[in-house]
């Protein structure tokens, strides 16, 4: 018998019990698009490769196209507190949704190429962690939609920032 077998079998059954192995499981909350500041992700080149953000009203009409972090977090702080008090969601059609058969086949055929464009992915991450790191200094939660149905009913978002930061107990 090998004699490195029971030294690669315990690593490997540290890996499964200890913190490093184990995910955290993700805070989600239920909310309506009235409840929140939103900021949509937006293309910003012909090329697919850079992102911007959004600001719409509750008519839909857009108010605003932040350039950084910190201007929409401006934005936000002059908001109505009813659309503040649960935090900034970031409203994407790509971002956070699942891979599924139902997502994906509801997509439009320009919709599915952004979805599965590296170049776009890539950005979008970019553009959404800047604004999660500026979140977190500033104690705001930040979270994204977790289907493209949101509509006025009740959706799920998930939170993005760090719940020790940015959720009051």
């Amino acid at each position: 018998m090998n004699s490195r077998l029971p030294a690669l079998l315990l690593l490997v059954f540290n890996l499964f019990l200890s913190p490093v192995g184990a995910a955290d499981k993700p805070v989600t909350k239920k909310m309506r698009l009235d409840e929140f500041f939103s900021a949509n992700t937006n293309v910003a080149s012909e090329k697919l490769d850079e992102a911007n953000w959004m600001i719409f009203n509750l008519k839909g009409r857009l108010e605003a196209m932040p350039e950084t972090p910190a201007a929409l977090i401006t934005l936000y702080r002059a908001d109505e507190p009813k659309r503040t008090r649960n935090g900034i969601i970031v409203f994407s059609n790509t971002h956070s949704i699942p891979d599924t058969k139902a997502e994906t086949e509801s997509m439009g055929p320009q919709l599915a190429k952004l979805y599965r464009l590296k170049e776009w992915r890539e950005a979008e991450n970019k553009l959404v962690e800047a604004l999660v790191a500026e979140a977190n200094k500033e104690g705001i939660p930040v979270w994204v939609n977790a289907t493209r149905y949101v509509g006025n009913r009740l959706a799920t978002f998930q939170l993005l920032t760090d719940p020790k930061l940015t959720l009051k107990k």
